[in-house]
């Protein structure tokens, strides 16, 4: 018979380190629905919830996603995106059009709006950078991702708008989207649902500049030249003009052993360690 085994709740609320960190640490939260942290230590049920405002953002349509960004909250709703800092007035920002150097309040709210069509259930992702309150990409299965950042304080009147469609790749709507080690990864696109797509470094709405990561080029070039020399190895003793001969076989054992090299680090360096059962 199993016997039981009990920790101590404490620690807070930690979004921040990873897990290995926190396996020697055990108690802490990653995340929590109706607890909070309790000022006192350790954790306790919510006492209750009120509503953020008395306006639902675009009528009757259905909410298909919300997070906190900034000093308020946005919605996804209907075919749009919507911002609001009391729940009771609401800005769509899903625009158009809008300048890359950004928009004042008064410009952005004058750009035609950019519908997003048989939008679905929506993910976000937030890529902190070094602006005020980060970019914030929005994903949905149908359409492009969608970014939006917004920078300032104050009244909104007084800040500045930023928004964009994001090209993956043609036309793809992924359906999640996440940040890690500085890219923007995202998956789940109908079109292709077993492909991942990751964006170049420090540039979540550029999937473009991936294809000159070093570390892709090198894995490349590892497999051109294992396959070349495999291509090579038929041909072996048979000698070119001038006397040259191809060594395949060298060729080929050289890509197998970089390819080695490369996944190794992989492991090392990227890849999360299996976990010990405790208990």
């Amino acid at each position: 018979m199993s016997q039981p085994w009990g920790f101590s709740c404490k620690g807070g609320l930690n979004v921040n380190l990873n897990q290995l960190e926190m396996l020697s640490q055990p108690g802490f939260a990653t995340r929590l629905r109706n607890f909070e942290v309790d000022p006192d230590g350790g954790y306790r049920r919510v006492d209750g919830f009120t509503e953020f405002g008395d306006t639902r953002p675009n009528s009757s349509e259905g909410i298909l996603g919300m997070t906190v960004y900034a000093d308020g909250v946005v919605v996804c709703s209907g075919t749009g995106i919507f911002f609001s800092q009391d729940g009771t007035s609401w800005l769509q920002v899903n625009r158009a059009s809008v300048s890359g150097s950004g928009d004042n309040y008064s410009t952005f709210t004058g750009r035609s709006v950019a519908a997003r069509t048989s939008q679905g259930r929506c993910s976000f992702a937030l890529y902190e950078g070094t602006s005020d309150y980060g970019e914030l990409v929005i994903c949905d299965g149908v359409n492009e991702p969608f970014l939006f950042q917004m920078t300032g304080t104050g009244a909104l009147t007084d800040r500045t708008f930023f928004a964009k469609e994001i090209t993956v790749s043609g036309t793809t709507g992924p359906a999640i989207g996440v940040i890690h080690d500085k890219h923007f990864v995202v998956g789940g696109a109908s079109a292709a649902s077993n492909t991942v797509y990751y964006s170049g470094t420090l540039d979540p709405d550029d999937f473009t500049k991936v294809y000159n990561d070093p570390f892709l080029k090198r894995y490349f070039t590892a497999l051109c030249k294992k396959q070349w020399g495999q291509n090579l190895i038929k041909f072996q003793g048979v000698q070119l003009p001038g006397g040259i001969q191809l060594n395949g076989r060298q060729i080929y054992d050289d890509g197998v052993r970089e390819l080695d090299e490369i996944r190794a680090k992989m492991t090392t360096d990227y890849e999360m360690p299996p976990l010990d059962m405790i208990g």
